[in-house]
């Protein structure tokens, strides 16, 4: 359907960015909506999705990963 969500585990597009049928792949990798979804994980302020996610437990991961990945 078009949807671009960051994540594989989010069933039901809670953190939806946008949609590759109305936008390009540089635009969404770029848009508001993912900075400001990387500057929370930057933060250790995760959206309620990632909080109370179990399967990858990035809240709980080492915030230096997040960094590195993040800011690349």
């Amino acid at each position: 359907d078009g949807r671009v969500i960051p994540c594989c585990v989010d069933y039901n597009a809670n953190l939806m960015i946008g949609n590759i049928q109305n936008d390009t792949i540089p635009n969404l990798w770029k848009s508001e909506k993912l900075n400001i979804l990387r500057e929370q994980h930057l933060k250790g302020e995760f959206p309620d999705t990632c909080a109370n996610c179990n399967e990858c437990e990035s809240n709980k991961a080492d915030k230096r990963f997040f960094v590195n990945a993040l800011t690349k």
